[in-house]
């Protein structure tokens, strides 16, 4: 019932749930209840807004046959450029709503939500004789740190996926694929940096600070310890090897190959899983994971064989 009477102040709550900034956003008003989030942003595309606008929810008025769609910028809008309606597809008219403004005193309340403890006024009848300078200055302090306002939301992307089951028909309240994957990657579009980029720079930061080279001549001149276990040497190694790959002192798709070989070159000669591991004719070279798998497969065979043989034998 309250988006059916969509105005500047219900549109101001619509944000509010969203943790969103009214400054940034706008309230389409739709005719029709048929509209995908391409359609949407199609529309929010011929404003006069710089960046792309980014569809936070959407509701569909069967009753009233329209949808309200809530989309937010990343910057605050200037209103005195955006039409108050424009043109949609197939000639519908979409209107457009503006939240009201948050207002610059922290004590006033939205329409229709319930006043905060820290903003209610309580009228107190008290003594004027009561009552100190010292204190009534005290209060006004506090009072003034309880009503701070709070900073402006800067989370902006980092959005909520909408619910997708995969469910056919898709039920009520849900995405169906087309429309979730188009929201996912236009989510994952406001990235500039890759998550390898977020990891460089974490390890320039709090890695290691030697060189590559340095890195790489340790790696060369680690060996296999007497009673150390394959599998043991070969997790020493790749930690060597994973910070000289972050430093860029090899490539990643030769990581493999560069861990193969410092292993035939630095396990004890004498290792019997080594024996078996230097037989085998191999066209691919083991990644880490199937290489530590075998030896530790191997190594359990080893650690169980003569106790298995000793119970076959009772």
């Amino acid at each position: 019932d309250t988006y059916r009477k969509m105005n500047p102040e219900a549109a101001a709550k619509w944000c509010k749930q969203h943790n969103a900034q009214p400054e940034q956003c706008l309230v389409f008003m739709l005719p029709d209840t048929k509209w995908t989030d391409v359609q949407l942003r199609k529309v929010a595309e011929s404003l006069p807004v710089v960046g792309r606008g980014f569809v936070l929810d959407s509701i569909m008025d069967t009753a009233e046959h329209k949808t309200l769609a809530l989309l937010e910028w990343r910057n605050p809008l200037v209103r005195e450029q955006i039409p108050q309606s424009v043109s949609g597809p197939g000639e519908n008219v979409v209107h457009v709503i503006f939240p009201e403004r948050c207002t610059t005193s922290p004590t006033e309340e939205i329409p229709g939500d319930t006043a905060s403890p820290s903003t209610t006024e309580v009228e107190v009848s008290l003594p004027s004789n009561a009552i100190g300078p010292e204190v009534l200055n005290a209060l006004g302090s506090l009072v003034e740190k309880c009503l701070k306002p709070t900073q402006p939301f800067t989370g902006f992307g980092y959005r909520k996926l909408r619910f997708f089951s995969g469910k056919q028909p898709t039920p009520q309240g849900e995405e169906d694929f087309e429309s979730w994957m188009d929201q996912a990657s236009q989510a994952m579009s406001k990235f500039d940096c890759t998550a390898k980029d977020y990891l460089e720079v974490l390890h320039d930061v709090f890695g290691r600070t030697e060189k590559a080279s340095d890195l790489l001549y340790q790696f060369e001149h680690t060996y296999q310890e007497v009673g150390e276990k394959l599998s043991d040497y070969i997790n020493r190694l790749d930690k060597i090897l994973h910070q000289i790959i972050l430093k860029k002192g090899v490539d990643p798709k030769v990581a493999d190959q560069v861990r193969i070989g410092q292993i035939l070159q630095g396990a004890q000669a004498m290792d019997p899983i080594m024996w078996k591991l230097r037989m085998r004719d191999r066209r691919e070279t083991l990644t880490y994971s199937q290489l530590v798998k075998e030896v530790r497969e191997e190594e359990a065979l080893l650690e169980w064989g003569p106790t298995l043989t000793l119970s076959g034998e009772c």
